[in-house]
């Protein structure tokens, strides 16, 4: 199984175990929705010809950080 399956299936594997889970059914369908949406994220960065697990993870993080920039900026 190559990398991108065994992330997938890593995802698919927590979406599970949140709807499993013992919490009230609005906090496990937010879970479950954000859980997806970031599964639908990697699914778009892994189909990145070429790309490898380094290359995605930075691709990630600088996501998050300018994420997070404009956000604070938001808040101001």
């Amino acid at each position: 199984m190559r990398l991108k399956e065994k992330i997938l299936e890593k995802c698919d594997e927590r979406i599970a175990a949140m709807r499993k889970a013992d919490c009230p059914q609005w906090i496990k369908e937010k879970a479950v929705k954000e859980r997806k949406i970031s599964k639908e994220i990697v699914k778009i960065v892994c189909d990145i010809q070429g790309i490898t697990p380094d290359a995605a993870i930075q691709i990630l993080e600088e996501s998050r950080e300018l994420i997070r920039e404009v956000a604070m900026t938001q808040k101001i």
